[in-house]
Order: structure tokens, then sequence, then C-alpha cells
């Protein structure tokens, strides 16, 4: 029995719909046989689908509206396709082998398929349909401009929940547009055309017609298409082998269709009304999004202007699942809160633990347990500031306080990027998991610290590198396999960090990231910078903790409250045209991140770099550098020393006392049975340094006196405190040509001719004080005696002078940038994801030339020889002397 459809009727309501497009108006006169043909067939076929009418016509479809008798005349939509060969065949193998799936798939945000079959046309050719819910509604386009884009995020968030669906049962959509989404009456965006839908078949080669929509298909599914609809030019069609069809494709066609939403015409970005509405940061969080889901292959020269990021910069943080996707979307709407994810980023949290100067941070179960391991727990044995406790006495905080101090800080930093009101990049890019990462290694960072370590460091890198020894910690021992090296077996931290659902080796990635090299992904160049940046919660730490303790007011007149309330991402590039990934700062607190600068040059030239410090400094220096030169001869032995120090500063504190249970026992056959005389036992020579800092002169004085090697008694006069006295400074800063070309040379000799310059200037000195003493009446200074003195301490090879000049300590492998006001605001309105950065000069002249403006080239002496040298040689002779030396190792 017929379905008693009006079939003149219907032929012109479709003719009404045909002619509102210029394309299908060409197209109907061809076509209106056809259709005409095809309701006549489905009318005879289809009688349980009663009162049709028109309701749209696609670009390979037409949809009516009838009643389904079936479900007790329930409104339903029944589809079929335009008479043209594309569109019959596209049709035709969807019911044929998608329908089955399709009709499975139950979601509200899918319009629902109740049944399919073909029928013949007079031709005998194939007349595809299938029967869905009749949604009603509005065009998703016209919806949002009309309430003016308030309501986008959900509408994006309950779409892709939608696309889930689809990929959830292998099948993917190829045609997603905003024509193809309708909202219902109660605000509920529809997936509507699903007559483009394949399902995903890994390794199948079977060929299946495609049909796509060119201004929103991917370049590389468009790569497929041969034909072109002469009824509708955007719509093309071809066939591809099943296995190559990728679900991908539907996050670049959403991507776009995301832009449309936004208002902005995709091919040129010109914007419409609707982005002037929408929020400005929704607005920004989303041609971000969109950017990451088309990447550089399909994404737009306009689209990267608007977001002023690099197209290889999108690539390396695309968005290739519709998870991540949602992921993105909950984090704009707050359905997702990393910070509260994270329990760490809790600031209200009633499980504290008091820190310090910054005050109390959130002690959740997993932090405690990383606090009670051995390996963490060994540092509050481990002083901060080491041997400045010789000046100030009250320098005996330790490590373990720091490391703590920089999570606190780590934690401030992570809320205020991920709830920075301009730029959405921190809050969008990062994961749960990169933020438990960085703050996991902000309590980590110093685990492989040990008593002296940076002093030490600055003399051989090579030989002592704390950051080394941390990446020991994290994989849980080292095994190199060069000669002489010995496996170094630590307690395993993996246990604690399941907690975190961080392994070993995403710590150690982070951990050795550089941020002056592009080597290293964007998003962990700006999480290291977290805690080892131009500003990061490293130096907000100590600085703050170092001036307080040692009561020294430079470091208190920090504003780290605005540092951190207003840290941002930075994405720019450098003088050198070179990427840049990192934290900064937006301009209202330029002024405060510069004082960090500012008093971090002030500790170092008050402080860290006090004249009596930098004379125990130097005496280490001189004793360290001949270590490095014997080591130097034999690969082997000097591995063998590197073992042996590493498992020595390891096995501290414990290893100072007979009895105490080791924290770890060394690997190898001969270690096993290592006895405790191995290490030196102190026998109260501390000269008030930190009993672990006294051992470690004391591991290195013995080990020099056992291989005989020069100097050890240096590292004796540290812990008595029989220090070199000054004799000559000279600043670096300012118009002082002569102390910088001093410094240049002697920077430029290896150790090894630090060393020869040394003989070559104590031989020049005793014989132009005994000259001195010659051509002069006997003085108090130049007597017999004192000449003798000098030049049997020259003759016995012991020291008599030693230069000290510091490193550079340019604080970070980049400068401060921060963003202008101007361009704050303008970031407010516009669509960049990040701001234009720009160099702080301020930094580079107290953090970069940290060495030219606060450093000083000292030249110290034995006390015995201080008074007859100054009598015997001015500066300028010294000056002389130092000049003819470094010149003469340097030729040879």
């Amino acid at each position: 029995m017929a379905a008693n459809w009006n079939i003149d009727r219907i032929v012109n309501e479709l003719a009404a719909i045909y002619a509102k497009s210029e394309a299908r108006k060409v197209a109907w006169p061809k076509e209106e046989d056809g259709v005409r043909d095809a309701l006549v067939r489905l009318n005879k076929a289809q009688s349980r689908y009663i009162d049709a009418t028109a309701l749209g016509v696609g670009g390979l479809g037409i949809v009516l509206k009838c009643k389904d008798r079936g479900l007790g005349n329930r409104a339903c939509a029944l589809k079929f396709p335009r008479p043209k060969p594309e569109s019959q065949d596209l049709y035709a193998e969807m019911i044929s082998k998608e329908i089955a799936r399709l009709s499975e798939v139950r979601h509200s945000g899918i319009v629902g398929i109740h049944s399919a079959g073909s029928e013949k046309s007079s031709d005998n050719t194939p007349i595809p349909f299938y029967v869905m819910d009749l949604v009603t509604g509005r065009d998703s386009q016209a919806y949002l401009e009309k309430n003016r884009g308030q309501d986008l995020a959900e509408v994006i968030r309950r779409t892709a929940d939608a696309i889930e669906a689809l990929h959830s049962a292998d099948l993917v959509h190829l045609d997603l547009k905003p024509d193809n989404v309708m909202i219902d009456k109660t605000g509920r965006p529809v997936i509507m055309d699903l007559g483009t839908t394949k399902g995903v078949h890994p390794g199948d080669h079977t060929e299946t017609r495609v049909g796509v929509t060119s201004a929103y298909a991917p370049r590389e599914l468009l790569g497929f298409m041969t034909s072109k609809s002469e009824s509708d030019p955007d719509n093309y069609s071809g066939s591809i082998a099943r296995g190559k069809i990728r679900k991908e494709w539907d996050i670049v066609c959403f991507g776009k269709t995301i832009l449309a939403w936004l208002g902005y015409d995709i091919d040129s970005g010109v914007p419409g009304k609707l982005s002037f509405q929408v929020d400005p940061y929704v607005r920004k969080y989303l041609l971000l999004m969109a950017a990451r889901m088309l990447g550089s292959t399909d994404g737009y020269d306009w689209l990267w202007k608007q977001i002023n990021l690099e197209p290889k910069i999108v690539d390396e943080l695309q968005i290739k699942t519709i998870e991540e996707v949602i992921e993105c979307i909950e984090k704009l709407s707050g359905r997702r809160d990393l910070t509260k994810e994270v329990a760490e980023l809790d600031a209200y949290s009633p499980h504290r633990i008091q820190i310090g100067p910054q005050g109390p941070a959130t002690l959740t179960p997993r932090v405690k347990e990383l606090l009670e391991h051995t390996l963490v727990r060994r540092l509050g044995s481990i002083t901060q500031l080491g041997i400045v406790s010789q000046v100030y006495p009250t320098a005996t905080h330790s490590r373990l306080e720091h490391s703590l101090g920089t999570y606190a800080n780590a934690c401030r930093l992570v809320r205020s990027l991920y709830h920075d009101p301009y730029s959405p990049f921190f809050r969008q890019v990062m994961t749960s998991e990169d933020l438990a990462a960085i703050l996991a290694l902000s309590l980590l960072h110093d685990t492989g610290q040990f008593p002296l370590a940076h002093d030490l460091e600055e003399i051989d890198s090579s030989l002592f590198d704390h950051k080394r020894l941390t990446k020991a910690v994290l994989q849980g021992g080292r095994n190199t396999k060069s000669a002489g090296f010995r496996p170094l077996e630590l307690p395993s931290i993996k246990q604690q960090l399941e907690a975190w659902q961080l392994g070993e080796e995403r710590l150690v990635q982070l951990l050795g990231v550089r941020l002056d090299r592009t080597v290293a992904e964007m998003k962990d160049r700006i999480l290291h910078s977290v805690i080892d940046g131009a500003i990061d919660g490293d130096k907000l730490d100590y600085l703050a903790r170092d001036a307080s303790r040692l009561g020294v007011p430079y470091g208190k007149a920090v504003d780290d409250e605005r540092i951190t309330s207003g840290v941002t991402v930075i994405v720019a590039k450098n003088s050198s045209g070179q990427s840049v990934a990192c934290i900064g700062v937006h301009e209202k607190a330029r002024v405060a991140a510069e004082s960090l600068a500012v008093a971090r040059s002030e500790m170092y030239s008050q402080v860290y770099w006090h004249h009596t410090v930098r004379s125990m400094k130097a005496m280490l220096a001189r004793a360290v550098q001949r270590l490095a030169v014997h080591l130097a001869d034999s690969n082997a032995r000097r591995n063998q020393f590197v073992s042996e120090f590493e498992y020595f500063v390891m096995s501290l504190p414990e290893a100072l006392t007979p009895g105490v249970p080791q924290l770890f026992v060394p690997s190898g056959e001969e270690e096993a049975d290592r006895s405790r005389e191995a290490l030196p036992i102190l026998s109260g020579e501390l000269g008030g340094l930190a009993a672990t800092d006294a051992a470690v002169l004391a591991y290195l004085e013995e080990y020099m006196k056992k291989e005989s090697v020069k100097d050890h008694e240096l590292l004796r006069a540290i812990r008595t405190r029989a220090l070199f006295k000054r004799l000559h400074v000279w600043s670096l800063g300012g118009e002082n040509k002569l102390s910088r070309e001093l410094a240049e040379k002697w920077d430029r000799l290896t150790n090894y001719q630090k060393l020869e310059a040394y003989e070559h200037m104590e031989r020049a000195i005793a014989q132009g004080v005994g000259l001195a003493a010659g051509n002069h009446p006997e003085t108090v200074a130049l007597t017999p005696t004192t000449v003798k003195a000098i030049e049997t301490r020259v003759q016995s090879r012991l020291p008599v002078i030693l230069v000290d000049l510091p490193n550079s300590k340019p604080g970070s492998e980049i400068p401060l940038y921060y963003v202008l006001e101007t361009e704050r605001r303008a970031l407010r309105r516009d669509g960049s994801s990040v701001g234009r950065a720009h160099a702080s000069t301020t930094w580079e002249q107290y953090g970069e030339n940290l060495r030219e403006q606060a450093g000083k080239l000292r030249i110290f002496c034995h006390e015995s020889a201080a008074e007859p040298i100054e009598a015997a040689l001015d500066r300028e002779a010294f000056a002389q002397i130092f000049e003819e030396a470094c010149s003469s190792v340097a030729e040879h």
C-alpha cells in the first residue's frame, strides 16, 4: 500500500529550496525528473512513512519530513540521495557497509537512525535511503549568532562528546561543518548528516567512496578526491582505501567548524560580528585550540598571526584525538580544573608544612612519602651555603629546607600560570601529568647535591656534578661502562613516584632541559623554567631564605607575591632568531622581577662573594686544580676517583659515624667488604664548618695525600681557618680596562696552565721581593727572615699566592622576558595566545653580566708573605707579573 504522498506539492517545495542556492538552482532542471521518480518509488514502496513534506537539500542528499506509522505517527526524517551518481554511490555504500554500526550508536548528540533500505528507480538505478530522528531547532551558526556565542564552549563540548561516541564505535564522520550540526529546542547540539560516515578498518585495502566539503576537509583527504560536484562546487568525492581513513580527519574538520562558529571566515580570517561578541579569553582559547587541531598542514596564515605562534610550534602541540579536544574544552569551561585535580596545588588544604619565608606549603601524602625517602632526608645534613658559614655563623640552613621552599614557590607559580587572565596557553597545553612532574621535580631537583657541590663544580664540572648525581638518584643509580667507573646503586625512588603516576625517566627528561636550546619540547622548556629560569621557584626561595637566615637586607626587598601573581608564558624568538619558551612576567610585575636580579647581584657582592669566602674558594680551587691535573693522566684513575667520591658523598651523614648503618652498600666485588676505615673520621677539626662540609674537605685531603698530590695542605688550612690574606683587588666593572684584560687572560687558561702560571708568578715574586730587600734599607716588612721565608715556600713549591676570579653566574640560560602593558591590553582583546615578549635590559645588567657588575679579581697570599710582597711590589708591578705569567704559559 502506497503512503499517498502529494508528489507534486513535495516537488514544488523542493524546487523552492533548490532555488535558494544559485548552484542548485542551475542543477534543478537536470535533477527534477530524477527527484520526482525517486519520490514516486519511495511513496509506493514505503507505505509506513506518511504525510511527507520537503525539509531540506544538501550537497548530496534530500530530506523529507514525515510520520512513522509503525511508531504511532511519530515525526521522523527520511533521507535519500540527489539523482547524481556520486551521491547515489555514496549513500548505497554507506547503507550497505556502515548503517548497521551507525544504528547501534546511541548518543543524544547524534541523530538516531531507525531504519534503512534501497529501492529501484524507473531505470533500475538504486535509490538508497535511511530514516532518522526529526530534530527541530536551528542551524548551529544561526543559533550562536542569535545568542551572541554565550554558550559556545558548551556547544563545542557537547559536539565533541558526540564525535567521541562515533570514534568509540570506530566511525569517522568526514564532513563535520556548521551546516551538519543542529541545535535542538533544548540547546543541545546534534550531528545530523551521517551519509558521509565511514568505518575505520586498519589494513583494509578495499576502496570506498567518500564525499567531503572542500572548505572543511583536511588537505590529506582532499588529495583523494577526484570529482567535483557541478551543482555544489564545495562538494567533492573520490575513492580511498578503507585502511587509510583516519579519525584525525574529523579533528581537522571540527577545528575548522570551531573557527566558523567563532565568526571567522575560515579562508580569509575576516572576523564577523560574532567574533567580537564572544568573551575575549574564550575567543583566544578557542583560536589556540582550533589551531592545534589543524596543525600547519591544514592551518591558515591568518590564524598563526592571530594566535602569535609559528606553525612549527603548533605542530609540536597538535591535538590529534577527540579525547584531547574534550580535555581542552573542559578546562575552559571549568568542568576540569587541574589546580584542583593536582592536590599539591590546593592553596587551602588543611594539611600544611611550614617552610620559611614563603609561608606554608601543601603537604599531601605523596609529598610526605618523598620527604621520607632516604636520599631526600640526607639533604637535611647538607648546608645550603657551605663555607659561607665561616663569615655568617647563622648560615646553617639545609638543602632540604631549600627544596621545600622551591616546591612551595613552584606551586604558587603553577597556580598563577594556570589562571593567567590574559594568556590561555598554560591552562590549555599543560596536562595534570605535566603539573605533577614539575612539582615532584621541584622537590627532587637537588637530591644529587652534596657538601660544597657548587664550589667544586665551579673548579671542575667534569669531576664534580650534582646534576649527574640527581639523575642517578632518579634512576636508582648509575652504571657507566667506562674503564674505572664502578656501579653506583642507590635506593630506588620508583615506588614513591608511582603515587604521582610518574616514571623516573619523565623527571630525568625534564631535569635535563636546556632553555637556550630547542632540542627539548616546548612544554618541557616552559615547565623546566618554573624551577630553573630567569625567575623561578629556586631563586625566589634561596634569595629570601639566605637573606633571612643571615640577617642581611638584600633578598628581603623582593616582592615575590607580585612576581608570582604576574607570571605568564613566553613563546618568542631571541636576538639570534632561536625559539624561546619559558615563563616571564606581565609588565606590572616587571619591576619586582628585575628587583630579583638586583637582589641576587647584591647577595653575590656582599655574601656569596665576600672576600673571606672567596679566600677559601681560592684555596679550594688551587688544591682541586692540582687534583684534576693529577687525575687527567689516566681516564681509569679519574673515573675511579669520581666513583669513590660519589659513593662517599651519597653516604653522608651516616658515613661519618662508626656503627651507624649505611644508607646503601656499594656495588662490585671489592666494594662489598669495604671497611669504614676507608672513610675519613674527623677528629674535631671542623673550624666552624658543618660536619659534612668538613668531611668533604677531609676526604679530598686524604685522597691527595695518599696519591702524593701537592697543595693538599690548603684543604686542612680551610678547616683550621688558616686563610690566605687579600693582597690586591681589581673590580671587573666600570671603566677598569686592566682588570678585564687580566680576567680574560686567566679565564683562557686550563687547570694545568693555571698551576704553571702560579709557579711562574711565585718565582717572579720571590725574585722581586729579594731585589727590593737588597735595594732598600731593612724595614719591618722586608727583612732577611721574611725574604727567606718566601724563597723557602717557593723552593718547596708551597703556595704563596692564589688568584680568585668568580665564574660567570648569569642565573639563567635565557634573559628575563616581559609583556608590555600596552600589549597586555591588546592581549586582553585580540586572539594572541601569548604576549609579544621583550627582554629586560635590567636583567642583562644584573643577571647576565653579574660577574662584571659584582665580581672582583682578587689576589690572596700566604699570611707570612703578605707584608713583604706588598712592600716590594705595587699593584702595577704585580699586574705585570700576572700578565707575563699568563702570556708565557698560554704560548706553551
